[in-house]
Formats: C-alpha cells, sequence, structure tokens
C-alpha cells in the first residue's frame, strides 16, 4: 500500500454506538494473516481488534461490501475479546 493509503472495514456494531455521526468504527485490512485477524476470503485479513475511529470525510473511495458471514464472525470474535479481557 504505497502513497500512505490503507485499506480499512468500516464497522459499525451497537455495542459502539456512542461515537458520534461525524466518525466511523473500523478494522484494518491487512495483506497477510496475523494474530487476532480473520481472512477476508478475497486475499485480505483483518485485525479485528485493531479498532480506530476516523471521520467520515476522510474515507475515500469504497473497494467491496463484506458478506455478512464474516461481519458476523468479526463481531462474534470481538465480542469474545472483550469479554474475556
Amino acid at each position: 500500500m504505497s502513497g500512505g493509503s490503507r485499506r480499512v472495514l468500516v464497522f459499525s456494531g451497537n455495542m459502539l454506538n456512542d461515537i458520534d455521526d461525524e466518525h466511523v468504527v473500523t478494522m484494518e485490512v491487512i495483506e497477510h494473516a496475523v494474530p487476532l485477524s480473520v481472512a477476508t476470503g478475497a486475499g485480505g485479513w483483518v485485525r479485528y481488534t485493531w479498532l480506530d475511529h476516523v471521520p467520515k470525510e476522510s474515507l475515500t473511495r469504497q473497494v467491496g461490501e463484506v458478506p455478512e458471514e464474516l461481519m458476523q464472525r468479526l463481531s462474534t470474535r470481538l465480542f469474545m475479546v472483550i469479554a474475556t479481557d
């Protein structure tokens, strides 16, 4: 990812609904597997414990949509990490 750009998955879950409307919660999308990541099925991995919140206006282009099954898996794993911490 050259030029300082990065890929993120925009995540909105009810447990994180106290973020104002100008921001979104994101998870980092990476090219190689690391601990606490989930395969996207499209050659990438989502680091579900690397949450950030960014202004919506800082997002550039949408490159795809995440299948519902993957979002459910991410939500479940994130909840398990939060609940067992």
